[in-house]
């Protein structure tokens, strides 16, 4: 993409632009953190942001009425909240007595938000203790994810009071930055899954030190979210010129200058006179998108989903074997990414269960091609055919970035 079609992308999405500053992040911001395309894998795949994981696994999410019932508890608090600050801002006299109760809630903000930040660190190295089940983590993200989308709600919800102090509305706007990292689109999936509305058969889960990651393919799309919340920090920056954020777009996602379709830049808060403390960005190209939250100040990306049509990846067969006329490859990817399993018979597409790992994760259908998250180390694929001829293969996923 040219230089001239960026820049027309992107200022468009600019705001402040008076008062626009450079963009300098940091030393060893986000573009030594986000690994570049894998161009070694089998399946070649854009650049992702990585956590370092010390375990993973894989989970099935299941209609619970616990947890169904506590994610419903989490919005229903926060509707509450908003409703009550709302009837008692009308029955209020004073603007000073408006501005109390707004300042107020913005505490109960606060102290709501650390909390969820502080359960979900638990949460996080619970499972890398190995004393949380990959299923049980998901749910728990899940609840978390709908805390913190209750919680942004109550965010802007504040920053649109008229008698919100610029104090209030600055504060607001921060804990909503930092609570994005705590909620995406495969959360939302467990969510929906738990109660009964969607299914979610093979989700992939990795924790670090560092952060969190999810994996699935869905419906076609292989999605990949990661969660890096000590790369967000509460320090707020101005809004960078048009050619800083090219060069640092260009950093994180070296990519995307060639294959973009579409680039865009939202500053939160995006009021003009407020202090930024991130920007959401996304890319838009031919196989799908890429959205990341990165924190103003330093330019790391704190959280990031990663959407790709499956049909359009580029996969060659990396470990085959062939037993009469049928045969089975499979295309490798990094631990969670898309691994592809192709079975043949004769030459020709067939449909075959494929198991990975001791494990039915589903079928290749007519088209004989099954694409699914990899799991982390070796493992063995096995496929058997509608005429009942086993396949077995053994391989490893690709090191991680």
């Amino acid at each position: 993409m040219s230089s001239s079609r960026v820049i027309a992308l992107l200022c468009g999405f600019l705001l402040c632009a008076s008062g626009a500053t450079a963009f300098v992040p940091a030393a060893g911001s986000s573009a030594a953190t986000v690994a570049g395309p894998s161009t070694s894998a089998a399946v070649t795949t854009p650049g992702y942001l990585p956590v370092t994981a010390e375990r993973s696994g894989f989970a099935s999410a299941d209609v619970s009425v616990t947890d169904s019932l506590a994610m419903s508890r989490a919005t229903l608090d926060q509707r509450l909240t908003r409703a009550t600050l709302q009837q008692r801002l009308d029955e209020a006299d004073t603007d000073t007595e408006r501005r109390r109760l707004v300042s107020n809630a913005t505490d109960v903000l606060e102290t709501r938000t650390d909390a969820l930040v502080a359960d979900a660190t638990d949460a996080r190295e619970r499972f890398r203790r190995g004393s949380l089940s990959a299923t049980n983590y998901s749910t728990t993200l899940a609840s978390i994810d709908a805390r913190a989308e209750s919680l942004v709600s109550l965010a802007q919800f504040i920053e649109g009071r008229p008698a919100a102090s610029a104090s209030a509305k600055t504060r607001a706007a921060q804990f909503r930055a930092r609570l994005l990292a705590y909620s995406d689109s495969l959360r939302d999936r467990v969510a929906a899954a738990v109660d009964g509305e969607a299914q979610l058969d093979r989700l992939y889960v990795e924790a670090g030190p560092n952060g969190t990651a999810l994996a699935a393919v869905d419906d076609g799309s292989y999605v990949r979210t990661a969660s890096r919340p000590t790369n967000y920090d509460a320090d707020p920056a101005g809004v960078p010129s048009g050619s800083a954020i090219i060069d640092h777009v260009e950093s994180l996602y070296p990519w995307v200058m060639n294959q973009s379709t579409g680039v865009s830049f939202v500053p939160i808060p995006i009021q003009s006179s407020s202090a930024k403390y991130a920007y959401r960005l996304t890319l838009t190209y031919a196989n799908g998108t890429v959205q990341s939250y990165v924190d103003m100040s330093s330019g790391e990306v704190y959280q990031e989903t990663e959407t790709l049509a499956v049909d359009g990846l580029a996969a060659s067969p990396d470990a085959s074997t062939t037993s009469g006329e049928a045969q089975l490859s499979v295309s490798r990817a990094y631990p969670g990414g898309p691994m592809r399993v192709v079975v043949t018979a004769d030459g020709s597409p067939t449909a075959a269960t494929v198991s990975i790992a001791n494990e039915t994760v589903g079928g290749t259908g007519t088209d004989g091609h099954l694409w699914t998250p990899s799991p982390t180390g070796s493992f063995t694929v096995s496929a058997t055919t509608t005429g009942g001829e086993t396949l077995r293969v053994r391989t490893a996923s690709l090191p991680a970035a």
